[in-house]
């Protein structure tokens, strides 16, 4: 078994990051995704406990914390959306029942590639959030 796939032949099967029962369980949606393909083998692996995907509520503390900082620094009302992929969000949320937020100074769509980087600017508009939120949640 080959542990790499050809560029041409990237198939990428995500699952909701709402805790439920699937609508279509992960072999359902490789079948359909793949039945045009007949010579791609897939390995499906389901992740541990710890690593499930979580959705918390915009009512949060933290979340309205993040949202009256960022407004605070910024003058704007920040957009709150779902983000894909693992962080050690969900160790934190599943093992120890904390809800957890993500916020920082990226920049969507340049993390993890080469050349990835941080305006200075942004480093500063985050640590102004992250100051008030410090301020709102542990004060």
């Amino acid at each position: 078994m080959n542990n790499f796939i050809a560029e041409d032949e990237i198939v990428s099967i995500m699952q909701a990051l709402i805790r439920c029962p699937s609508v279509n369980p992960p072999a359902q949606t490789v079948s359909s995704a793949t039945a045009s393909q007949p010579d791609i083998d897939i390995e499906i692996q389901i992740r541990p406990e710890g690593w499930d995907p979580y959705l918390i509520s915009e009512d949060e503390p933290v979340v309205v914390a993040l949202k009256k900082g960022h407004f605070e620094v910024t003058g704007e009302r920040p957009i709150v959306r779902t983000k894909l992929g693992c962080t050690d969000a969900s160790h934190i949320f599943h093992q120890a029942g904390v809800p957890v937020a993500l916020y920082g100074p990226g920049i969507a769509g340049k993390s993890h590639q080469v050349d990835e980087c941080v305006p200075i600017s942004n480093l500063i508009v985050a640590t102004g959030v992250l100051q008030s939120v410090f301020r709102d949640i542990l004060v």
